[in-house]
């Protein structure tokens, strides 16, 4: 299960009410997860003190699969209705099974009118963009550079995509990648037969560990990458996506055993990758953003936990879904979903 942080099927969710005397709101964000059958739910709680105001509401998603802002995709909905309201809440959710990356906009409507902006969610679920490789200030006369990858079997544009905050152009191919840096004819030397495309700026990355960023139309996540010291000070370049590369970087990654879990009756194993001079904690939330425990506390370096959940009692009896969460003190937090299985 992931949560992505990248590629990407997107969701922005948008709520009003008709005679926008009483605007609908969701109690909590609504959250996508991802399942190893490939199948991703969207899930989300609005408010309903009075049932009445679902009159007429309802969420419809659509799909863009090549990022130029256009769906081009099969349209689908959810129907909400008093009937939906219970105690106050209604739950809604939706399982996708995507054939290809996306992105997937959802937005609520009551009647014929779309609700305001303020009320906007925007998530992630699939990979259209991953980051390949980077090369961050390398020592030996290299320029840095991010190679991004088109993981989808389409082309798509990337006239909306950031790397840094620097906006790319064209379009990529289905399963091509593009090597980005700075405007300079270094990168060819160095990169001999690379698909090459540059910016007229860059902001450098550290060599002391950074993250990279990579974004659409500067609101969705399609990858990130947080990576540690070079191993060697003379060369900052590193692959990105395997464990090999990323442990290498001295960087934090955290692996989980199972994707849906039942604390009753078996262990989660947790295996965190971690630099031995950062702290970090490893905390349990609720997706409300309730913290239930924590597992870890100023720990440092790499570990492999058994977690049980029995000094966590929030989790007695829970079922659904919880939020883990590494928080580094010296980069950004890390978050992996898990589903808690009923006893």
């Amino acid at each position: 299960m992931k949560q992505i942080t990248l590629p990407l099927i997107v969701a922005s969710f948008l709520i009003l009410q008709a005679n926008a005397a009483s605007t609908l709101h969701f109690s909590a964000s609504p959250v996508l997860e991802h399942f190893p059958d490939g199948s991703v739910e969207w899930s989300a709680t609005l408010s309903c003190t009075d049932p009445s105001s679902l009159s007429g509401v309802r969420v419809l998603f659509s799909f863009d699969s090549d990022l130029d802002g256009v769906a081009d995709g099969a349209r689908d909905s959810i129907v909400v209705s008093s009937a939906t309201c219970e105690n106050g809440q209604a739950r809604l959710s939706r399982t996708f099974f995507p054939s290809s990356p996306a992105i997937l906009t959802a937005e609520l409507w009551q009647g014929v009118v779309l609700s305001d902006h303020p009320s906007a969610f925007t998530g992630s679920l699939g990979t259209l963009l991953s980051i390949l490789r980077f090369c961050a200030r390398p020592t030996n006369g290299e320029p840095e550079w991010v190679e991004l990858r088109n993981t989808s079997s389409g082309r798509i544009n990337l006239s909306k995509v950031r790397i840094e905050g620097h906006l790319l152009k064209g379009t990529l191919d289905g399963g091509a990648t593009v090597l980005v840096g700075r405007d300079s004819n270094d990168l060819l030397n160095w990169q001999p037969g690379a698909n090459i495309m540059t910016t007229t700026s860059w902001s450098s990355l550290r060599n002391t560990g950074d993250t990279v960023h990579v974004t659409w139309d500067n609101t969705v996540a399609l990858d990130s990458l947080v990576y540690g010291a070079a191993v060697d000070s003379h060369e900052g370049c590193a692959s990105a996506p395997t464990e090999e590369n990323v442990a290498a970087a001295s960087g934090f990654a955290m692996d989980l055993s199972k994707m849906r879990w039942n604390p009753r009756t078996e262990f989660l194993s947790i295996n965190i990758q971690a630099p031995i001079s950062s702290e970090y904690d490893l905390r349990v939330f609720d997706l409300d953003g309730f913290e239930l425990c924590a597992i870890a506390k100023n720990k440092a370096g790499p570990a492999k936990i058994q977690f049980s959940g029995s000094d966590c009692n929030g989790l007695r009896g829970k079922t659904g879904s919880i939020l883990l969460q590494l928080r580094p003190q010296s980069s950004a937090p890390l978050r992996k979903i898990i589903r808690i299985l009923g006893p």
